[in-house]
């Protein structure tokens, strides 16, 4: 059977960023004396800063910059497992990620002791997902997976619920086990972009 190649994201995929976020804006606006209770799963759009009012767009993003903040950061609940399951059996797994340049220091530091199965190497910065050759991407951003000559694959968040991802042929999935079930079939059908 093919082995794939199978694209990455980071946030909300691999790395459990929006709670720590929520969090550390529902504080921010605590310590500014503006009560707030945003969770995540209320932020249902993919900007964030129309969840927090009381916070300039600047302030929203800025904490993500803090000193330590992603060193707090875990990673996704079945993360792990799931690319442990891929390496496993033979598939190459690359990261692909539109990481900001003033935070992708911190983030990879922290995502490289998370997931020591990975190095620079494996990594890919670039804000457009479409020009990376391979079999499938894995993104919780639904503008991430159009136009790109992959299996589309969507981890269901509440910012992407809005998406119609059968109108645009993308597979939409609730865990990553879901995930590498369509590319377990993927292997087994032969169906993949990467030809060796």
């Amino acid at each position: 059977m093919k082995k794939l190649t199978v694209l990455c994201d980071l946030d909300d995929v691999l790395l459990d960023l929006l709670p720590h976020w929520v969090n550390e804006l529902n504080q921010r606006c605590v310590l500014s004396g503006i009560y707030s209770d945003v969770k995540p799963c209320g932020i249902t759009d993919w900007d964030i800063a129309k969840f927090f009012p009381s916070l300039t767009k600047e302030e929203v993003f800025t904490v993500t910059k803090k000193d330590g903040f992603w060193e707090s950061i875990k990673p996704t609940e079945d993360g792990p497992w799931f690319i442990k399951e891929l390496q496993a059996k033979g598939h190459m797994v690359k990261i692909v990620t539109a990481s900001c340049c003033d935070t992708l220091p911190d983030k990879m530091r922290n995502f490289f002791i998370l997931y020591p199965m990975f190095s620079w190497k494996d990594v890919t910065v670039t804000s457009q997902k479409q020009y990376i050759i391979g079999d499938a991407l894995i993104d919780d951003a639904p503008h991430n997976l159009m136009g790109g000559k992959y299996e589309k694959i969507l981890l269901t968040k509440p910012h992407n619920m809005s998406f119609d991802a059968n109108a645009h042929g993308v597979n939409r999935v609730g865990n990553l086990a879901e995930a590498l079930s369509i590319l377990e079939r993927m292997e087994s059908k032969g169906d993949c972009a990467w030809k060796e």
